[in-house]
């Protein structure tokens, strides 16, 4: 195994156990995961719900599926664009940040992998009998 792949193999070794190495780490990965499966049950269990209840046949659930179709229909677009455009612009940030988190743990395990590779060197030039 070459010097080059040794370092890869350690890098990859470190990202997949940062996930382990730092308890703050593991709590938001355990946390997001929690959250989302929350997250989702409740959507699912409401929008069951209302379709349900929307489906009924009584008097009051046939009123208010007509009053929602009528204000669907004559809902605006235009109104709501700034509204759209603003939601937009958050996403972008979001993926931004999103995108240079990624970038910090990159340069976190590069930085790692060369303290190990250099770490190493200098048994590996100690043995060979030379004076550095």
């Amino acid at each position: 195994m070459s010097d080059g792949a040794r370092r890869l193999a350690a890098a990859k070794a470190a990202d997949i156990g940062s996930m382990f190495d730092d308890l703050f780490n593991f709590f938001r990965y355990v946390l997001a995961i929690i959250v989302t499966i929350y997250a989702t049950v409740v959507t699912l269990q409401s929008l069951l719900g209302w379709y349900v209840y929307l489906a009924g046949g009584d008097k009051y659930a046939s009123l208010l599926r007509r009053y929602l179709i009528v204000h669907g229909l004559r809902l605006r677009f235009r109104a709501f664009w700034g509204d759209v455009i603003i939601c937009g612009l958050l996403c972008v940030v979001f993926l931004i940040l999103w995108h240079a988190h990624g970038k910090i743990y990159d340069i976190d395990n590069k930085l790692k992998a060369s303290r190990i590779a250099g770490a190493a060197a200098p048994h590996a030039q100690a043995g060979n009998g030379r004076a550095p």
